[in-house]
């Protein structure tokens, strides 16, 4: 890489944005963390008392671990989208993901492995 496109990449708002962005997340994180850790508490008092746990809150926290495990995504560059609220609250299960953009553009920057694959072998009985 030269000095130019270092510059470069140094400069763009899209970088410094993005950094901008986890900074963010990363303190919705801390605080999303701290709201899971309750909801366990609460979930765990509410089997003591009732021998079964509430059914909201299980809703709730999974649609929170949901939306943990989208803000991990995004600032681990997995995924260029970011999460709530710029996208819509998880409403339960983790959704199946597209490759995000950002390892499509660095997978193709890498040479592709052209030896034949590895064979087994013949088994001898």
């Amino acid at each position: 890489m030269s000095d130019r496109e270092i510059k470069k990449n140094i400069k763009a708002h899209d970088t410094w944005l993005r950094g901008f962005f986890i900074l963010i997340f990363a303190i919705i994180w801390s605080l999303a963390e701290i709201v899971l850790a309750a909801l366990v508490v609460f979930q765990f008092v509410s089997l003591l008392l009732t021998a079964g746990t509430n059914e909201r809150l299980l809703e709730f926290s999974r649609s929170l671990c949901t939306y943990i495990y989208e803000i991990a995504r995004y600032v681990t560059f997995n995924e260029d989208e970011r999460p709530y609220p710029f996208a819509p609250w998880p409403s339960g299960a983790v959704a199946p993901r597209r490759k995000s953009p950002v390892r499509k553009k660095r997978a193709a920057a890498k040479p592709t492995d052209s030896s034949p694959p590895a064979t087994e072998p013949p088994s001898q009985e």
